[in-house]
């Protein structure tokens, strides 16, 4: 605990006396509370918060006033002024140094320094903020000076000093900012609140947390302005619907569907499977424009699609027939009074016996027997006396057809079944006027109506916040909208996998370009602020997304056809949704962008759904600084090219794609950092696109995997030692060439094994690549030469192919693919094998040789299921461990190995 003035901690003059006395400045304490503001005052006349006095003696200003300021951190803070000769230049030169002390560390935390340089001919003024920590000066650009002054600390501060990072969030001084011809100047934080350069304003954004849930609009309803439509226009529209079987052009049912509403972009083909072998497709022509008929006729064309809705089911559903969409047999609108008088009702079957009716023309049967349960007409079943009354008639349910065509979208595809015939009597049935070849256009309305309108949805989203964005395929934009609780199987979760990756790669190029003397760290925040999550759900919320979010699951076996009554009535109402599904829904769209038409397309909805980013067309190249040696120094040039397969136009790029941090500063030497951030999302956007280029759709959480295993840094590692790139790069640090030496070593040793499963294996290497335990620099070498060829060649992502595809990473990638290889890491396997009930234990101990080891246990609950030792490495142990306790759990049950 440091000395106490009062009820408040200071640091003691004699603890600090070396380092103030070597820098030349005489010292004179303060103690300032954190909570309550207050001036800076003389240790000679401390107060307690709330007692304000203004500094006397050397340590005033020239108008003797001191600014009060407010102090917001976690812990205390004492201030100690420092005051130096004044300089010719300035008229004084006061130098603001700050102590903060944190109570739960029982510790400094660090020491700042802040010079306030006051030029001769400015008026002195000293500004504050009262918001936070910082001294402020006005002075001119050129006189700015700040410093920070901070002791190396020892093992264990540091060690406290992550963990405090941890747990509290040190307020940060803002950087600096300009005011007409004054520049706030505020204290330079180290590296425990590092704050990196200013980023511009688009980029500026609060970082509140939303709840996990938010309440949000309703779900724009198209019917609702179907509804209004029907009486505020004067002409309708209409469309000619064929539905047949896939594989027999020559059949099929036309119907015309009536709309208040031109729909051509909604109006694409419909593909409706009904088994695992049938599938039925509703195709529609071209839209017609049609002088709205009379009142007559309409309620003519009302009671037809009351027929059709009707048909199909086994009870009277009502008297209402104002349907916002209307349906009608493809024939003159003057006959279909007639078609109407002919088809509608029933009849006896006895009666359709004697009348002969063809078995073509035959409508669908009802037995009043079993509740006038639907079903399909075979043949009639003769008495062998030839008496009408012991008539019989065998039939097929049609329950089993409506079941699969109005199937959950979540549900499975069933083989063909077998039909299913009845026998029934004659007597107690009844027949449909309306043929069966017409009535089953009944079953396929649930499943037509539910696709038209989730298509009007996102045709109107497309119409109003993607500002016109062209979509060849409007199902990409339906898809993108729909959550995995409204169809669990077609869902946005592949989407929001692709628009992840282009939006990191999208935003990566631009922090890249637009920021040449960033370096990695801060060009990973700034990409990171700019796609976080929170930041993407204020963006839906702001620009009306959450309107489109389709997220009603849908029972097609209850659905009902919306009627003009109901919904001219329609009250919208908020709904709950996951703060994470607005973010989701936003990467989505981007990904079906790109699915629909590529970067171009997925660029212009990035530009619509997040204008703030200010997305810009990217550079085709950059000014890199001269060479400052040749490439690399042994001269090797044209072996280092024939690896690479590619020409640099730019060997600046290339130099720098292979030097390594310890060859100097960054700002003087350039390394290979940049790039190797840059080469990241390049290979992230690579793998992409081969999982949208593949025959097969892959699950969303599969691609996940594979991305995870080919992305991963050993695999890198593996081919920069394959192709011997590793050995261009520059480096001085000569604990770098030990350990090259070391991973060589382990490279010739695993090289067939791992090589053997890469061509031919059925299994992911986990064991072997982790067993080679490559550094870091070698995957980096990888990422950063692809990085400095996309900015060499003008962006383009196909010479990084090229380049993929000489090193055997696109054709590993292009493999796992075809044969559907099982990448799951082992650990994983063992967690999912034991329902999360498995804990590894990792204990790490030294050899002989002054090596570490490390050894891994499995347990599940009290049992030990698996124990390895003797490692290199931490994922060596855990992946050994893993497979051993996997070939356990994969022969016995794990109730009896938990009982046992």
């Amino acid at each position: 605990m440091p000395p106490v003035l009062g009820p408040y901690p200071v640091l003691a003059l004699g603890e600090n006396a070396d380092s103030t006395r070597d820098a030349g400045y005489t010292t004179r304490s303060t103690v300032i509370p954190v909570e309550e503001p207050c001036s800076i005052l003389d240790s000679q006349d401390a107060r307690r918060p709330g007692q304000h006095s203004p500094p006397t003696g050397d340590s005033a200003t020239p108008q003797d006033a001191t600014p009060s300021t407010r102090y917001e951190t976690a812990g205390m803070m004492a201030v100690v002024l420092l005051d130096s000769a004044c300089s010719t230049t300035y008229s004084y030169v006061e130098y603001h140094a700050v102590l903060v002390w944190h109570s739960k560390s029982d510790e400094y935390d660090r020491f700042e320094i802040l010079f306030s340089l006051r030029v001769k001919q400015n008026t002195p003024e000293i500004c504050h903020s009262p918001d936070i920590c910082t001294a402020l000066a006005t002075i001119s650009e050129k006189d700015m000076v700040r410093r920070t002054l901070t002791p190396q600390p020892g093992t264990q501060r540091t060690r406290k000093r992550r963990q405090r990072r941890k747990k509290c969030q040190i307020s940060r001084p803002p950087a600096v900012e300009e005011s007409g011809d004054k520049q706030h100047v505020s204290v330079v934080e180290d590296k425990t609140s590092y704050a990196p350069q200013q980023f511009p304003n688009s980029m500026q954004h609060e970082m509140s947390a939303w709840p996990s849930t938010i309440r949000i609009s309703d779900l724009f309803d198209p019917w609702a302005h179907w509804a209004r439509a029907w009486s505020s226009t004067g002409t309708i529209y209409q469309s000619r619907i064929c539905i047949q079987a896939k594989g027999r052009p020559g059949t099929g049912v036309f119907v015309n569907m009536i709309m208040p509403v031109a729909c051509a972009t909604s109006l694409m083909p419909i593909n409706i499977p009904c088994d695992s072998e049938t599938e039925f497709r509703l195709s529609f022509d071209e839209t017609a424009r049609i002088c709205r008929p009379g009142t007559e006729l309409i309620n003519t064309m009302r009671q037809i699609t009351a027929l059709y809705v009707e048909s199909s089911k086994s009870r009277y559903q009502g008297d209402e027939q104002d349907f916002v969409i209307l349906l009608v047999p493809d024939q003159p609108h003057g006959t279909l009074g007639h078609w109407l008088n002919v088809n509608s009702g029933s009849e006896p079957a006895l009666q359709v016996h004697a009348r002969g009716i063809s078995t073509d023309n035959m409508g669908i049967v009802h037995d009043s027997t079993r509740f006038n349960k639907p079903l399909i007409f075979r043949q009639w079943v003769l008495s062998p006396a030839g008496s009408n009354l012991d008539l019989r008639m065998e039939c097929e349910q049609l329950a089993g057809s409506r079941r699969q065509l109005c199937r959950s979208p979540d549900e499975d595809l069933l083989p063909p079944a077998r039909a299913k015939s009845t026998v029934v009597s004659a007597q107690t049935c009844t027949v449909d006027r309306l043929p069966f070849t017409q009535s089953i256009f009944g079953l396929f309305m649930p499943a037509l109506l539910d696709t038209l309108e989730r298509r009007l949805v996102a045709a109107r989203l497309c119409e109003t916040i993607l500002g016109g964005i062209q979509f060849e395929t409007l199902d990409h934009v339906v898809t993108a909208l729909t959550t995995p609780y409204a169809t669990p199987r077609s869902n946005y979760q592949r989407y929001e996998f692709f628009g992840d990756s282009v939006l990191k790669h999208l935003i990566s190029c631009q922090v890249f370009f637009l920021h040449g003397n960033w370096q990695e760290h801060e060009l990973t925040r700034s990409r990171d602020q700019l796609v976080q999550n929170h930041r993407l759900t204020r963006a839906a919320l702001r620009i009306g997304l959450d309107a489109f979010i389709i997220d009603r699951r849908t029972s097609l076996r209850r659905y009902t056809v919306p009627l003009i009554s109901e919904k001219s009535q329609h009250v919208p109402r908020g709904r709950d949704v996951s703060s994470k599904a607005l973010a989701d829904v936003i990467e989505a769209l981007i990904g079906a962008a790109y699915v629909d038409g590529g970067l171009v397309l997925a660029q212009q909805c990035i530009k619509r759904l997040l204008p703030e980013i200010a997305l810009q067309s990217l550079p085709p190249c950059l000014s890199f600084r001269p060479r400052l040696h040749s490439i690399p120094e042994h001269g090797v040039d044209h072996i280092l090219k024939r690896a690479l397969g590619y020409t640099f136009r730019n060997e600046t790029l290339l130099e720098e794609a292979l030097t390594h941090p310890s060859c100097g500063h960054p700002s003087t030497t350039g390394n290979y950092q940049r790039l190797e951030f840059l080469g990241d999302a390049v290979l992230d956007m690579v793998a992409v696109d081969h999982f949208v280029r593949h025959s097969t759709e892959i699950p969303q959480g599969q691609m996940t995997l594979i991305k995870h295993a080919v992305c991963n840094g050993n695999l890198l590692a593996f081919f920069c030692l394959e192709m011997g790139l590793w050995r261009f790069m520059l480096f001085k640090n000569p604990s770098i060439k030990t350990s090259q030496d070391s991973v060589f070593k382990r490279y010739l040793s695993l090289r067939g094994q791992i090589s053997q499963s890469i061509k031919q294996g059925t299994q992911y290497p986990w064991q072997d690549l982790s067993e080679l335990n490559p550094d870091k620099h070698f995957s980096d070498v990888i990422e950063s030469l692809l990085g400095a060829i996309f900015v060499d060649s003008g962006c383009d992502l196909s010479a990084c192919e090229m380049f993929l595809e000489r090193i055997c990473w696109s054709r590993y990638l292009q493999r796992i693919l075809d044969v559907a290889m099982d990448v799951t890491h082992p650990k994983n396997a063992v967690q999912m094998l034991s329902k999360s009930l498995a804990v590894f234990s990792i204990t790490r101990s030294k050899k002989e040789d002054g090596e570490a080891a490390y050894d891994c246990a499995v347990h599940v609950r009290d049992t030990q299921i698996a124990i390895v030792g003797g490692c290199s490495c931490r994922a060596e142990a855990e992946v050994k461990a893993s497979n051993v306790a996997m070939g356990l759990l994969q022969n016995i049950t794990l109730d009896s190995l938990i009982s046992g």
